[in-house]
């Protein structure tokens, strides 16, 4: 997401410096869709926003992890299980 200051730098860089866009791309540490983006465009920022989140890919796994984490919270951490043998009696 750019904000209204970078889309003038680039504005100013194309049009009242006449650089290219491939200058401009790395001087300014911006992609090259960016840049056309901004240059095309009438707008003065340009930010994305997702529609519908999407479902966590833990899905059904989400309570079982919770469960088990908040079992071994409250168990002295001798008694606890290192992190990589904690799912391996899953597998």
């Amino acid at each position: 997401m750019i904000g209204v200051d970078m889309v003038g730098e680039i504005r100013r860089a194309y049009f009242e410096q006449h650089r290219p866009i491939k200058e401009i791309v790395r001087t300014l540490s911006v992609s090259r869709a960016t840049v056309r983006k901004a240059v095309r465009s009438h707008k003065t920022s340009h930010s994305y926003v997702r529609g519908v989140q999407p479902a966590p890919k833990l899905g059904e796994w989400v309570t079982a992890l919770t469960a088990i984490l908040e079992k071994e919270a409250g168990l002295p951490s001798r008694e606890r299980l290192r992190p990589n043998s904690r799912f391996r009696r899953f597998s």
